[in-house]
């Protein structure tokens, strides 16, 4: 019934930041001034006409968190920068015109992210960045100053995610042929400028030494995880041996996670006294295809992280067949959570686990090798406790934020040791 108010927030926005982005050729402070006027504008629509709080209020809650985690480090609100005008104004556009649309104006929301950065800037002999092709300005500034640049790839290059979801796709009957998007071409350009990159697994890093990187500039650390926060409830082993055995999948449902092997595993095994839960927003790509397999899972839709964690704690395995990840995070949360877990060897997290003792690894796109490692935990429930125990001391004893800042210390160390660059410090 909104649809009318839906465009004429669309046009509104879109006049704002056309007039902003034509400002800056000669100010950007215009500009910055006609982006907060477009989020002030969002802001008000969705409140009074959408009354989408939530949503807003689990975004402040995230910025708290961020101000709160730094304190606890002795890092001043200063130096803990957190640019939410870029995440709220592409939230909105999503909420109001649906992810299509907002896909389409990504590289507005990217530029704006860059360019306000850009007020906070100061050298530093490292410029550490994601690569997600936000920050090209920022990436001229810090070269054009010295800096040693070391860019971060989260996924695997752009060129093999794009081989991959192309079989994917047509795997999954979906008419759509993938291309590089402005995102990914933004991402292949900045990593050009790249003096080093960091991989979060070997997958990663194969996939940009296949594109030409050179492997002698590629460090490779893995994530690590909030094992405060993510853990083992107390009295959750007991009640698994008596509850459902329960199969749990927390990631978006996207061609790309591979939900069609778990669901058709899970179809083929038809487990007496048995649920599979997925936790995550669908795509409209996916929603087709899910209708296949009505009846043979529950889907949670989106859940904080308490409820995640309680879920995690009331599950028998964690699942991720994925045919693309950097290192998923998911997979980590569900360890220290104390669940075996059964990976594809394309999470990036596999690499982390030993076969056969926190869980298993198979193949991609084998749906066969997924229902015989589920068979094999369900059969044998105190061996998948066994397993979820020594899931727990993994994430305790490795994967933990404390060993990744010492590991990734030690590598700004040697970065800085090869340039011989010993002023100044870290950004």
């Amino acid at each position: 019934g909104h649809d009318s108010l839906y465009r004429l927030a669309l046009v509104m926005v879109d006049l704002i930041a056309a007039i902003g982005f034509a400002l800056i050729v000669r100010s950007s402070m215009a500009f910055v001034l006609g982006m907060v006027a477009a989020a002030l504008f969002e802001v008000t629509i969705t409140f009074i006409f959408f009354k989408d709080r939530p949503r807003f209020v689990y975004m402040k809650s995230r910025a708290k968190e961020i101000y709160q985690n730094a304190k606890s480090l002795g890092i001043n609100k200063e130096q803990a920068v957190n640019i939410f005008l870029k995440e709220y104004l592409a939230v909105l556009h999503e909420k109001i015109l649906g992810e299509k649309s907002r896909q389409k104006f990504i590289t507005v929301y990217q530029d704006l992210w860059d360019i306000l950065s850009l007020l906070y800037y100061k050298r530093a002999p490292i410029f550490h960045v994601i690569n997600h092709g936000t920050s090209k300005r920022l990436l001229k500034k810090h070269k054009a100053d010295g800096s040693i640049i070391m860019g971060e790839a989260v996924n695997s290059h752009p060129y093999n995610m794009i081989s991959l979801l192309n079989e994917e796709y047509e795997r999954l009957g979906i008419k759509q042929k993938i291309e590089l998007h402005a995102t990914q071409k933004r991402m292949i350009e900045e990593s050009e400028h790249f003096d080093y990159l960091l991989t979060l697994s070997n997958f990663v890093k194969d996939s940009y030494i296949k594109n030409g990187f050179s492997e002698s500039k590629i460090y490779n650390l893995p994530t690590g995880v909030d094992i405060s926060k993510f853990r083992k409830f107390p009295n959750s082993e007991s009640d698994k041996k008596k509850d459902v055995f329960r199969a749990i999948y927390v990631a978006q449902v996207i061609p790309r996670k591979a939900h069609i092997d778990l669901l058709d595993a899970w179809k083929k095994l038809n487990l007496p006294n048995a649920e599979l839960l997925f936790i995550g927003n669908v795509s409209y790509e996916m929603e087709p295809v899910l209708k296949k397999y009505e009846g043979v899972y529950k889907h949670l839709g989106t859940l904080t992280h308490t409820e995640i964690i309680e879920w995690l704690n009331h599950s028998s395995v964690f699942i991720m067949p994925s045919i693309e990840e950097g290192c998923s995070l998911a997979p980590l949360e569900a360890l220290a959570c104390g669940l075996p877990v059964i990976l594809s060897t394309n999470t990036g997290s596999g690499e982390l686990i030993t076969e056969g003792k926190e869980g298993f690894i198979v193949p991609i796109r084998n749906s066969d090798m997924i229902a015989e490692r589920i068979l094999e935990l369900y059969n044998n429930r105190d061996r998948a406790i066994q397993m979820g125990r020594d899931a727990r001391i993994l994430a305790e004893n490795s994967l933990n934020w404390e060993q990744y800042a010492s590991q990734l210390i030690g590598i700004y160390d040697k970065i800085l040791e090869k340039n011989l660059v010993h002023e100044g410090g870290i950004i």
